[in-house]
């Protein structure tokens, strides 16, 4: 995308959306303009949606970032999505467990061990079902101090083994040229107030 039409895009959706899901929006809609490049006979069809998936994530990841330990969302038109963002986090490693000896997945390989992935499933789906629970009786989620950064770091990680180093690169590259555009349009009020404690 030029310039210019990132703007129109942004802007249309600061005009028709409300201030946070514009922004979600905004940053989805950059990302997979700068993946559709190397979205190729080469990649599979479910790689494509972890791709996706991982860019929705992100996107709702972004709005709550640098929010101290133990903060409690309630925040009723978010939580569903961050319930989601667990579920993907745990289809992430699951991928990545399934997917671990293909030659993308080298520099992976070379941070986790197998035994390592499937450790962080066990951990990362007894969490999301704690969660659940939680929000089920509480109406509200509790961050552990990392989690989303942890989060973050394994979609990056989802997104160099499905597109190799080289692509991921050229493709960060992209996103981030866009996300510094989309920093130019937000406001202070992220993460969104009321609602967190």
């Amino acid at each position: 995308m030029t310039e210019e039409e990132i703007r129109g895009l942004i802007e249309w959706n600061l005009e028709n959306c409300e201030y946070h899901n514009a922004i979600m929006l905004s940053y989805k809609r950059i990302g997979l303009a700068a993946l559709k490049p190397f979205f190729h006979d080469g990649i599979r069809r479910k790689a494509k949606s972890m791709l996706w998936n991982s860019l929705d994530a992100n996107s709702k990841l972004a709005l709550f970032m640098g929010l101290p330990g133990g903060t409690k969302i309630n925040l009723p038109e978010y939580l569903p999505g961050l319930l989601v963002v667990y579920k993907q986090w745990e289809n992430a490693f699951r991928y990545l467990f399934l997917h671990y000896d293909d030659p993308r997945a080298e520099t992976f390989r070379k941070k986790f061990s197998k035994e390592q992935v499937l450790f962080a499933i066990t951990h990362i789906t007894a969490e999301r079902k704690l969660q659940e629970k939680k929000f089920e009786n509480t109406k509200t989620i509790a961050i552990s101090p990392d989690r989303f950064s942890l989060m973050r770091e394994t979609f990056l990680w989802l997104q160099v083994a499905i597109l190799g180093e080289d692509s991921f690169m050229k493709f960060s590259a992209e996103f981030n040229r866009g996300l510094a555009i989309l920093r130019g349009y937000q406001r202070e009020e992220i993460p969104p107030k009321g609602g967190i404690s």
